[in-house]
């Protein structure tokens, strides 16, 4: 049987309106729409960890540490993503290595490299240098051409070669001859590989 609010006395509203019309408005108004907002909420926060849970200096950080034994002198460059995973292009500047019980970074004009590394949507290292064996130069990576379009990793590096008009090989400071890589993000292998040209850096 349906209560009557209006008629009930003010003492017995004052005992029930904390439980018996708090019920009644739950259960008789509005129970539907606080459902849906429920539903919704639920499905933003299952959703929404799978786009970009991690910054870019969580990434950066993940990588500096799972790098850090074997490289020295870290410093994050560009991040890309692409279906739930994310790429970081760093640069090392040597390695790391004990003297006298002080840990020094074997920096020098021919030591610097350029690495990419892949990492899921947690922030978790997958490959921690993805160019290691594509024969690439990693000195010379040109790391703001680096874009992601359908699947396709595309920057372009410099390598050592020789001027066609002097016969001049390049010295070790400056590599001229200019490529265009492609890798396939699927399988992290080198899709292409094309020589454009020469050009000073």
């Amino acid at each position: 049987m349906r209560r009557n609010w209006r008629n009930c006395s003010k003492g017995r509203l004052k005992k029930v309106d904390k439980a018996e019309v708090f019920i009644y408005f739950i259960f008789n108004q509005n129970f539907g729409y606080i459902m849906k907002k429920l539903i919704l909420f639920l499905s933003m926060v299952l959703v929404l960890p799978s786009s970009f849970a991690v910054s870019n200096a969580e990434i950066s950080n993940a990588v500096r540490e799972a790098t850090s034994l074997q490289y020295c002198g870290f410093e994050a460059e560009k991040v890309l993503r692409h279906q739930g995973k994310a790429y970081l292009f760093y640069f090392t500047a040597g390695t790391p290595y004990e003297d006298e019980g002080i840990t020094k970074c074997s920096a020098g004009s021919g030591t610097g490299m350029v690495h990419l590394a892949q990492l899921d949507n947690y922030g978790r290292v997958i490959e921690a240098d993805v160019l290691e064996n594509l024969g690439i130069n990693t000195r010379f990576i040109d790391v703001k051409s680096a874009v992601i379009s359908s699947g396709i990793l595309t920057f372009r590096n410099s390598e050592f070669g020789t001027d066609p008009v002097t016969g001049q090989e390049d010295g070790n400071c400056c590599a001229n001859d200019m490529y265009i890589n492609q890798i396939q993000l699927s399988n992290l292998r080198l899709l292409n590989r094309r020589f454009i040209g020469r050009g000073a850096r």
